[in-house]
């Protein structure tokens, strides 16, 4: 796997690199210390998985996030912060993150697990984030659906698990509809069926409460 790392720290980056590769030896990580040199890279060689800190010298790391999802979609990307609070958690996985991490964490492991976990289509928050659990009211002019036990993944059809990986990615509803070739009314259609299902309003609750209940029925 190809991993891009921007970070300013040099010792921070090599750190991070030793772990993933001790981990697994065929990952291969390049390094950027900045958004601009991170960014070229990116254009220039391409990525499976972008680990991002949010801090970065040159640029705001929210708005280079929401680059890459623009312009790189396919690109997975976890967040690396000093911070965990909830408002910047909830920013990032609304423009597409699919993983973040608390520079504070004293666990190696979390780097690989929000790794695979980003791989296999799934998302990785602190446990904190669960805290407040979402509303469980349903999206005003949702089809109506019957909504799973809280704490129970609902049972999906094919066609509503291919777009709900696809959100989980960051993708908006015109992407969606491209990659599984629908009209862009019926993917917004399925992502209300999804948050009638979940009992989430928008789509960055239901990120959250996929990520909670755990694995999904597939």
């Amino acid at each position: 796997m190809d991993i891009l790392l921007i970070d300013d720290h040099g010792l921070f980056r090599e750190g991070v690199s030793a772990l993933l590769q001790s981990a697994d030896p065929d990952v291969r990580v390049a390094h950027a210390a900045d958004a601009a040199s991170g960014l070229a890279h990116l254009e220039a060689h391409g990525a499976e998985l972008v680990f991002l800190d949010l801090g970065l010298p040159d640029a705001d790391g929210l708005s280079v996030l929401s680059r890459i999802k623009e312009t790189h979609p396919e690109v997975r990307v976890v967040v690396l912060s000093g911070t965990e609070d909830r408002d910047t958690v909830l920013e990032c996985i609304q423009r597409g993150a699919m993983g973040f991490i608390p520079k504070s964490t004293d666990n190696p492991d979390t780097l690989w697990h929000a790794l695979r976990m980003a791989s296999s289509g799934a998302v990785t928050v602190p446990a904190s984030i669960h805290s407040t659990p979402p509303r469980v009211t349903g999206a005003a002019g949702s089809p109506q659906a019957t909504r799973a036990p809280t704490g129970v993944a609902p049972a999906l059809t094919a066609r509503q698990q291919s777009v709900l990986d696809l959100l989980l990615q960051g993708l908006p509803n015109k992407s969606i509809a491209r990659r599984l070739d629908i009209a862009e009314s019926t993917a917004r259609d399925y992502v209300s069926e999804l948050l009638g299902l979940y009992g989430v309003t928008n789509r960055t609750q239901l990120v959250l409460e996929v990520t909670r209940r755990g694995p999904l029925h597939r």
